[in-house]
């Protein structure tokens, strides 16, 4: 798996992104693209769960590579 460009990330399900303005701990989180298609103002963007039970969208600190995350451990 590589980084590749955030241009080529898949709408439709949760990636790794990378920001690289953001603050260290924030640099790496899962998230997924948010169209707000019921919203009256639309803003596509993309909505990040850096820390379990939290969503933050990424309009601060955009994502500018993704990729996908890995398979879980087998048992």
């Amino acid at each position: 798996m590589a980084w590749q460009p955030i241009e080529t990330a898949p709408k439709d399900r949760v990636v790794l992104l990378y920001r690289p303005t953001a603050f260290a701990w924030a640099l790496v989180a899962t998230g997924m693209w948010c169209a707000q298609e019921t919203h009256k103002r639309p803003r596509p963007y993309w909505k990040l769960w850096p820390i379990a039970g939290n969503q933050w969208d990424a309009r601060a600190w955009e994502p500018t590579h993704w990729m996908p995350l890995p398979e879980p451990p087998e048992e």
